[in-house]
């Protein structure tokens, strides 16, 4: 059972969703049926990109889908941040591959993809290559279990085979585990471990890749179905396409759990979700028939095996290299806004600015003081407020625009005065309504 339904509850959830499949099936035409039989069983066939004339104009319709998308409120922060990051022709080509060079497609999931990111990681890291040194410890801990993982081998058409086992999951923050299963730290890992895959291979934008949900000897179902809803969220935010989707497992106890990712996968991902029930030997076998190389996946996902963590750690061991030498090449880049940095300026983004926020409390307790003294202490005030907000690990930050990029500049002392000296000026309920201060 989960999370209290009935036998007869769990039943009929699962009609309903063997009911939409078929419905679903009934409106594909033959050549569409036909293509996902092809690509599900790893025949892909070749994709031609649109010539770079096409892809400039494109990208030109990407950025225009995007601007009118609901729900953009951490797109648009990431264009005011760091436009050079979030419009870049090449970032914008990643989602276009995915979607099959359909611009509002791609615009839609460009926005998901910022939005997802600001809910994971904050507003510090929205505009930023996420690498292993973001990750807290409890995220690197659910990276080092081995529960998602890539296979060393690729599948027929060369694309990449995603494990995943809920087996292999452990929870370091108990809160994870006791606050309706939350799971933060695996969602965290779940993003890092396959954007660090997307970035550098146009190859895995444009054909995708394929899911491995294995489940031998496995029965916690109700566990787990949180997470299944959730993650679903980041598979589609990240600028890939997942062509085969494959649930194995041998114990019926596990049937909400399908049902589950049946809901969650959507139309496209029900199309090509394949379940597969027996024995390890069984579920092998079924899987090579979608020439999915299957023979290691028992002992990467059992508790006894040092397989799995072993496989892991070679790979993270591997990026990890490959991003301290990134590092080092992009020495001497602009700095970056951090949540604790006020953002010189007016308008919408500099008033809901985290760092914005905090300075215009710090004013706020110190103007009846401020009201009340003469204009030497005024001044003298204005200096304490600037330093004080300083000591507790805030910059101020200019925008500058030069040549197309975006740089962030700390601000001079004059700069940073004249921002305390406005809101002190700024009347006390206009300043409460301007920044939402509570």
């Amino acid at each position: 059972m989960c999370n209290g339904e009935s036998g007869d509850e769990e039943e009929r959830r699962a009609f309903q969703v063997n009911e939409l499949i078929l419905s679903e099936s009934s409106t594909m035409t033959a050549s569409r049926r036909h293509k996902v039989l092809l690509e599900v069983h790893g025949f892909h066939p070749p994709i031609h990109a649109p010539s770079d004339t096409d892809l400039d104009a494109l990208v030109d319709q990407v950025r225009k889908q995007a601007s009118v998308v609901r729900k953009r409120k951490a797109y648009n922060k990431a264009l005011f941040l760091n436009r050079r990051y979030a419009d870049s022709r090449n970032f914008l080509l990643m989602f276009l591959r995915a979607e099959n060079y359909s611009p509002l497609r791609a615009a839609q999931q460009l926005v998901l993809h910022f939005e997802t990111k600001l809910e994971l990681f904050g507003i510090d890291k929205l505009t930023k290559k996420i690498t292993y040194e973001d990750l807290n410890d409890d995220d690197r801990s659910a990276l080092s279990t081995g529960a998602l993982q890539f296979l060393s081998e690729k599948d027929n058409s060369g694309r990449p085979v995603l494990l995943e086992s809920f087996e292999m999951l452990e929870y370091h923050n108990v809160q994870n585990q006791l606050n309706n299963y939350a799971f933060a730290e695996q969602l965290r890992a779940t993003w890092y471990l396959l954007m660090s895959v997307i970035e550098d291979d146009i190859s895995v934008q444009q054909e995708g890749m394929v899911r491995v949900m294995y489940n031998l000897d496995y029965s916690k179902s109700e566990l787990h179905l949180d997470l299944i809803q959730k993650s679903s969220i980041i598979f589609d935010s990240v600028p890939t396409k997942f062509m085969g989707l494959h649930f194995c497992y041998n114990n019926e106890n596990l049937r909400p759990m399908l049902t589950a990712v049946q809901l969650a996968a959507g139309i496209e991902g029900r199309s090509r979700l394949r379940d597969h029930f027996g024995t390890p030997n069984h579920v092998s076998a079924s899987l090579e028939k979608y020439n999915i190389p299957a023979s290691t996946l028992a002992a990467k996902t059992s508790h006894t095996s040092t397989d799995a963590r072993e496989s892991i750690g070679k790979y993270l061991d591997r990026i990890k290299k490959e991003e301290k030498q990134d590092r080092i090449k992009g020495r001497g880049s602009s700095v970056q806004p951090m949540s604790t940095d006020v953002i010189l300026g007016r308008g919408r983004h500099q008033q809901e600015y985290p760092g914005n926020l905090e300075l215009a409390k710090l004013v706020d307790s110190k103007r009846q003081e401020y009201s009340s003294a003469r204009k030497l202490d005024k001044s003298r005030i204005i200096r304490e407020v600037a330093e004080l907000f300083e000591e507790s690990g805030g910059r101020f930050l200019e925008r500058h625009e030069r040549a197309g990029k975006v740089m962030w500049i700390e601000a001079n002392s004059e700069a940073r005065r004249e921002k305390v000296s406005q809101l002190f000026r700024t009347q006390t309920k206009r300043n409460s309504e301007y920044f939402g201060s509570s």
